[in-house]
């Protein structure tokens, strides 16, 4: 098996070769402790001296990254399970004690030197220099490579940075291995322009631009060298506070892109899964903030709770003074109506260096809603902060109310009180799950919209009344589970009139809210209604009960609105979706529109999922389609591949290639409104 593995990965065959390792990681739970360098509790058989001598062979050829991402796969499928528990403490210890030799060490307003370096390479090789001020984390970089690349996420890709920064609960800090609680962060040249972007927040995708966060990058081609600066804003990295936490973590990732499109890594902390959307958590070096005769007078501090049921909390105050001194703290708390609450002013004798000072704010009788605190010192930037006070009786009083609305079979009234159960639920989960730092505006726009909601389904026995984006939920008929999913009504919505309906299918590691939204205000005025399903897992193709969700939904739209035409509509993973969906389903469809989307995976056997083996079905559907050449996620080869076979088959397509496209960085409204007009 081994040398079926090895040719795997010579013909770029990852995941089938992963897969394969996997199965023999199984079969050999103490090969896989050898492999991760583990004190073996049993000695090893023969066969497995045998494995581990072909695994030493085939990283010693260079592959060990793939090696190292089949182990990490393998440990993030079994940490949960029981079975596994003494090897899963096992790895743990060994991750943390490697870990915690990296820990780093910023004084503000000096610099920490630290390199990244290849075992085998000369290039790529990164300098580092680190350090913090009040407002910043600053990272400088000389990076000596043979080429830096401009591409579509090339932070990725190559060329350029991906730095993960931890933000661990006090457990976490402890165990010193991963947390669920991170900002995934990439730098590097785009289309000509330096950029930094949010790729990932705790889990979930975001894939933004932040022009406050965009790097310096200058390159000199003929010294193989570029010189980096990226500044992180502090309160961008919210709720982490340098002077109150203290520690946080940190990982740094270079990518640099090889001739044949393969990648070559550098990290400060090994980890296969530095940018998956398989896992949620993240590995991390324990990076320490320390004050130094540099720092000024500062002030932070924490609420006991942003989220109150009571209108008394705790507070405390966490000030840095460079001197022994008097000051005056300021304190001004108002609703969200700018209405001063309390107005106070606190006398401190602050000494040098970190005070940390509790107190206890009792407010008025009748506050509630979203309060905002401002706390000021003289000579310090003001701490600003957030807390919600709410009713906890409140869920049950609006569930009592939906009792009252449920007896009716009306379609649409159902799905309505659907829609408002799955709100309460959700809300319910998020104040459970809530964190005494978390960010409470969600909770509070949630209470907000909840009893408006209410009163649509009195007056009028629809929420699905008006213009705009709403979050939505169905009953499933296989397990009578709520499942949400989005949806986006015209502007001058009538429920009396026909639209069109478009499907819009999410991509991998996100769900359906921002694609419903950007395709509501692309099309929100064209006559269409636009929706979206939620998969049950965000990364699973639409396949198994997210496919059986999709049919299911899809059939409940087009009886509760009044429909002309049905679209699908994907990008990415969702292209999968959408050529999935109506390939097997093609009775619910007229068109699709697939942009950098695949329709099998040349690396993966399974017929249910390559619809290659669908071609004969769905004649009757228009299908525009956009692929970039350049496209390192979805590789345009197989879409080449799966074109030809249609038109040969006759199927209605137009299939536009975009020469130099990545992965979804360039426009399509110009061609998709000119194939819009043939209809």
């Amino acid at each position: 098996m081994l040398s079926e593995i090895n040719d795997l990965i010579e013909k770029k065959s990852y995941w089938i070769a992963v897969e394969k390792i996997i199965v023999i990681f199984k079969k050999h739970p103490s090969l896989l402790e050898k492999l991760f360098g583990l004190e073996l509790s049993q000695k090893l058989s023969s066969e497995e001296q045998d494995l581990y001598q072909e695994f030493k062979k085939i990283i010693d050829k260079g592959y060990n990254e793939i090696i190292e991402f089949a182990i990490d796969t393998m440990y993030n499928v079994v940490r949960d399970d029981s079975k596994y528990d003494q090897f899963v403490k096992k790895f743990r210890n060994k991750l943390a004690d490697y870990q915690r030799e990296k820990e780093i060490t910023l004084n503000e307003n000096e610099w920490t030197d630290l390199q990244l370096r290849h075992r085998t390479k000369e290039y790529p090789a990164c300098d580092l220099s680190i350090s913090f001020d009040e407002e910043n984390l600053i990272i400088k970089s000389e990076v000596r490579d043979l080429h830096f690349k401009d591409g579509n996420r090339s932070w990725r890709y190559g060329d350029g940075f991906i730095i993960n920064f931890i933000l661990p609960r006090q457990e976490e800090l402890e165990d010193c291995v991963d947390s669920n609680r991170f900002y995934g962060l990439g730098f590097s040249v785009i289309s000509g322009k330096p950029l930094g972007q949010l790729i990932n927040h705790s889990g979930k995708y975001y894939l933004r631009n932040h022009e406050f966060l965009n790097p310096k990058i200058d390159i000199f081609e003929s010294e193989k060298k570029a010189n980096y600066l990226i500044k992180i804003p502090w309160s961008f990295l919210e709720p982490f506070r340098p002077l109150l936490d203290g520690t946080g973590g940190l990982n740094i990732i270079y990518t640099s892109q090889n001739d044949d499109q393969s990648k070559t890594l550098l990290q400060y902390i090994p980890e296969g899964h530095y940018d998956s959307e398989m896992t949620k958590y993240r590995r991390f070096a324990p990076l320490h903030l320390k004050q130094s005769k540099n720092s000024k007078i500062q002030l932070t501090g924490e609420l006991e709770n942003r989220l109150l049921a009571e209108r008394k909390f705790k507070i405390k105050y966490v000030i840095y003074s460079d001197k022994e001194i008097a000051k005056d703290l300021t304190i001004k708390i108002s609703n969200s109506k700018e209405e001063a609450v309390i107005e106070a002013v606190k006398s401190l004798q602050l000494k040098k260096g970190k005070n940390i000072i509790e107190d206890t704010i009792s407010l008025p009788s009748k506050t509630s809603g979203l309060l905002n605190l401002i706390f000021k010192l003289e000579g310090a930037k003001d701490w600003n902060e957030t807390c919600f006070i709410y009713d906890k009786d409140l869920l049950s009083t609006y569930e009592k109310q939906l009792e009252n609305l449920e007896g009716e079979d009306i379609l649409i009234l159902n799905n309505s009180i659907y829609s408002i159960r799955y709100r309460i639920n959700h809300l319910n989960q998020l104040i459970n799950e809530f964190e005494n730092r978390d960010n409470p505006k969600t909770i509070a726009e949630k209470f907000e919209e909840l009893p408006i909601l209410i009163k649509e389904i009195e007056e009028k026995k629809s929420i699905f009344i008006k213009g705009g984006y709403l979050l939505a939920s169905f009953l499933s008929p296989t397990d009578n589970e709520l499942q949400p999913y989005s949806i986006y009504l015209p502007d001058d919505f009538d429920p009396k009139e026909k639209y069109n309906l478009m499907m819009v299918f999410h991509g991998s590691g996100v769900d359906e809210l921002f694609p419903v939204k950007m395709a509501g205000e692309g099309f929100g005025d064209k006559g269409f209604i636009i929706f979206g399903p939620r998969g049950r897992g965000l990364s699973d193709e639409y396949k198994g009960q997210s496919e059986i969700d999709s049919v299911d939904i899809l059939k409940i739209m087009q009886e509760m609105f009044q429909i002309d035409e049905t679209y699908a509509f994907g990008f990415s993973m969702g292209g999968y979706g959408a050529w999935r969906l109506t390939f097997k389903y093609p009775e619910y469809f007229d068109k699709a529109i697939i942009i950098a989307g695949y329709a099998f995976k040349k690396d993966r056997n399974i017929p249910e999922d390559d619809m290659r083996n669908f071609i004969g079905k769905s004649k009757d559907i228009d299908y525009f389609v956009m692929h970039g050449t350049d496209d390192h996620a979805v590789a345009i080869g197989p879409t080449d591949e799966f074109i030809e076979v249609l038109i040969k088959e006759c199927y209605n397509v137009e299939y536009i290639r975009v020469e130099g496209g990545g992965h979804g960085n360039f426009s399509f409204d110009k061609e998709l409104v000119s194939w819009l007009m043939k209809f």
